[in-house]
């Protein structure tokens, strides 16, 4: 026997054992990022549906959201409140929504449906209250939201 074949032999499986379980390791780091992307969607989903389903129940809730933006400076000050706390809620959950995709937490198809939710929401409810509010969220979210104000309202700020 022969023990430098041996030795050699020995060399060449070890390399390709070592291949095999870098390649094992790359796969499962992206079925475990998958995952993380597919439960970070689920959680976000969890987070919204009390909200949404708060609106579709309560119509006096559903009415403060629809005519917020038309009617706040007729309302009392509870009323104001009420309305901005609901603007800061959503913006909160769609901060969040925003810093996951910015860290490549949330796969680009979902993020996208977000993003759409957020831009319309944006176009219709956010015009004027976003001066008073935007000091409150990070600045890439920021300026993110404030260029999807409509130029027309950003004249008036």
């Amino acid at each position: 026997m022969d023990w430098g074949k041996t030795a050699n032999i020995a060399a060449v499986v070890e390399s390709i054992v070592v291949v095999v379980s870098v390649i094992l390791i790359l796969i499962q780091l992206r079925l475990q990022t998958k995952l993380t992307r597919i439960a970070n969607t689920q959680a976000l989903v969890e987070i919204s549906s009390p909200f949404n389903l708060e609106l579709i129940k309560d119509p006096a809730m559903a009415a403060l959201w629809i005519k917020g933006v038309e009617d706040y400076d007729s309302f009392d000050e509870v009323k104001k409140y009420q309305y901005k706390s609901l603007l800061i809620w959503w913006l909160i959950f769609q901060e969040n929504i925003f810093y996951q995709n910015q860290e490549g937490l949330l796969d680009e198809k979902i993020y996208r449906s977000w993003d759409y939710d957020l831009r319309l929401f944006v176009a219709r409810n956010l015009g004027a209250r976003w001066v008073e509010l935007k000091d409150a969220f990070q600045a890439d979210f920021r300026d993110y939201v404030t260029s999807l104000i409509p130029k027309q309202t950003t004249n008036h700020l």
